[in-house]
């Protein structure tokens, strides 16, 4: 425990202890690196002259710091999120792109529709385009289908196709004969076509948990390949359980009968009643492709909730919806409009983007029942967590040119990163994508999620990459690179009395010490899951699994009758490195004191108890 703990708060405090804690609230050009050049190119509405006028396109550039070898050009993913920020991946220790700033200059830009470029916007949807909590199908495609119409014929004009014409003109702006062009995720989409329509002027290409060239997977069909996979994967000792995608299977069949309700505790340390169901597992599965944490945690909460044990659940999802109010700022600045002028006349959909509205939820309905089982071990109802009921309703328009066929992949050196716990854009999907290259190279990383440049902690995602440029070969990831990482769950014990006591000592007092170790191992385990939006915040604190909550401050961690066993409540201050004394109330008191190494000392229900590091 004592090393897990470091780090988290390690990690916490040191955001905590910016000054003021508003990095956050800066400008992202008040924190670019020193040196940044900044530019704007006009391009066509329509590369091809069907629509008139112009947008503006915003970039910049990092100059190389040595003898130049090239130009990367940085495509960010979505669609609909902005690039220039990106730039903070090449400055810092670990930045996967600062081990090639030597050798090359570094471009980032807000693609068409996004940020500062010409973004768009819908009068009619002015709080957003997506449905809101409670909408029918029918109310989320009646307000994108608004959206479609107010931006009138333009909205045909944000589509890869033309984002690949921006970027070249951007090539050519910058006065490069080739380029580097590099992607994650959406991303990675845009930079395959580019490789593909401009073949002569890539000088290679990396795509980093690539979209499927042939189109945006509107329909979420993707997870369902890997989820029994990654299920087995982050299902390590303690925590683990056979064949968990059986058990997420059950699950979900179980709450499509009835939902699962319990008490969530708020991070201020507040009970509420709240309710699991399927959409709420389905999304937690998924949100694990950006938290190792909500990966980790999920067999030891299937555990719990197939025995009627909903807290695990609840808390992650209580957690989850904190965290998100903390990045509400981050979110803004991503464009729903941009994502839907694009996924919904390119996605693969259940009809052509020139299909009328109307006939849409009919095709749907049909879809779904000839392919619901396509998505086992997980449920069909990901398929409406997609794209579905909003392209529904977005307006016919033309499907942009596709780009040119597989069997005409360009002779570019190429490289494939994917995380091996991706489910969004899975290793079954990559390979696929590398294969399409004839000088693909494919490198699947251990321990990391969605793009793994930024989930993989490893750096093995960034090495492979400044191999690949620097001597055309990517270096490749251990099968174990990951396994250090990961921080193993067990199952929740559900009483008190189901815990282990030692020989020779009373049970209750031996159980109630085994508990209280639990219990900090447990917040250990919660500060890891702890969001850099919410350390930006300025404060950070979360429920207890059963009640109270941890406060973490620039000291260290304030404990308030927390509880992980049902009965065993904990209080005091821990250090940054998790060391101090905390109070037992509850079912038995006593008093005990952590070492570093996660070892326990003091006296339970009068007894004296030594507890060793787990």
């Amino acid at each position: 425990m004592g090393r897990l703990g470091v780090g988290a708060v390690a990690v916490v405090l040191a955001v905590l202890g910016l000054p003021g804690a508003t990095a956050g609230a800066q400008g992202i050009e008040d924190v670019l690196p020193p040196g940044t050049q900044r530019g704007t190119l006009d391009v066509p509405v329509d590369h091809g002259g069907a629509l008139p006028g112009t947008l503006t396109v915003h970039y910049v550039r990092l100059p190389a710091t040595g003898t130049k070898r090239g130009t990367i050009v940085s495509v960010p993913g979505g669609p609909g999120a902005r690039g220039i920020p990106d730039a903070l991946l090449a400055v810092g220790k670990g930045a996967p792109f600062a081990p090639l700033r030597e050798g090359f200059d570094l471009v980032f830009y807000d693609p068409r529709g996004t940020g500062a470029s010409s973004p768009l916007l819908c009068s009619t949807a002015p709080k957003g385009v997506f449905g809101q909590p409670g909408d029918s199908v029918a109310e989320t495609a009646a307000r994108t289908n608004r959206c479609g119409e107010d931006l009138g014929r333009r909205r045909a004009a944000f589509t890869t196709y033309q984002e690949t014409l921006d970027v070249e003109a951007l090539r050519a702006a910058l006065g490069d004969e080739r380029i580097v062009i590099t992607g994650g995720s959406y991303g990675a989409q845009v930079a395959g076509e580019y490789a593909r329509r401009f073949p002569a002027r890539t000088q290679a290409v990396v795509l980093d948990s690539p979209s499927p060239i042939e189109g945006l997977d509107a329909m979420n069909l993707l997870p369902s390949r890997a989820a029994a996979r990654v299920l087995r994967e982050v299902c390590f000792p303690p925590g683990c359980i056979t064949a968990p995608e059986t058990a997420m299977a059950q699950l979900l069949t179980r709450l499509r009968r009835s939902p699962l309700r319990g008490t969530a505790v708020t991070k201020a340390g507040r009970e509420r009643s709240a309710t699991v169901r399927v959409k709420d597992v389905l999304g937690l599965f998924a949100e694990g492709d950006f938290d190792p944490m909500v990966r980790a945690s999920m067999p030891a909460a299937l555990v719990a909730a197939r025995r009627g044990d909903a807290a695990p659940l609840l808390r992650m999802l209580v957690r989850g919806a904190e965290a998100s109010d903390a990045g509400q700022e981050e979110r803004s600045a991503f464009n729903e409009v941009r994502l839907l002028a694009t996924a919904c006349t390119e996605g693969d959909l259940p009809w052509e983007p020139t299909s009328e509205p109307a006939t849409r939820p009919e095709l749907l309905r049909a879809w779904l029942a000839a392919n619901a089982g396509r998505y086992a071990p997980l449920a069909p109802d990901l398929a409406t967590m997609g794209l579905a009921d909003e392209c529904a309703g977005w307006p016919a328009t033309e499907r942009p040119p596709f780009p040119p066929a597989a069997a005409r992949a360009p002779e570019v050196p190429a490289l494939v990163l994917v995380g091996r716990e991706d489910l969004r854009t899975p290793v079954e999907d990559a390979r696929r994508t590398a294969a399409q290259f004839p000088q693909g190279q494919l490198v699947a990383v251990p321990g990391a999620g969605h793009t793994a440049l930024s989930t993989d902690e490893t750096g093995c995602a960034a090495k492979a990459l400044t191999a690949f440029l620097t001597t055309g070969t990517a270096t490749r990831c251990s099968a174990d690179a990951g396994a250090e990482r990961e921080v193993p769950v067990a199952p929740v014990p559900p009483l008190l009395s189901e815990l282990p006591a030692a020989k020779r000592l009373p049970a209750t007092a031996s159980r109630a010490g085994l508990a209280a170790q639990l219990t900090l191992l447990d917040a250990a385990h919660q500060l890891l899951g702890t969001s850099l939006a919410e350390a930006l915040d300025g404060r950070v604190s979360f429920g207890g699994l059963r009640g109270g909550r941890a406060v973490v401050t620039r000291q260290g961690v304030r404990l308030e009758d927390y509880e992980y066993v049902p009965g065993v409540r904990i209080s005091g201050r821990l250090s940054s490195r998790m060391v101090g004394t905390v109070r037992l109330a509850g079912r038995v008191a006593g008093t005990l004191t952590a070492s570093r190494s996660g070892a326990l000392r003091g006296r339970v229900g009068g007894v004296a108890l030594r507890l060793p590091a787990p």
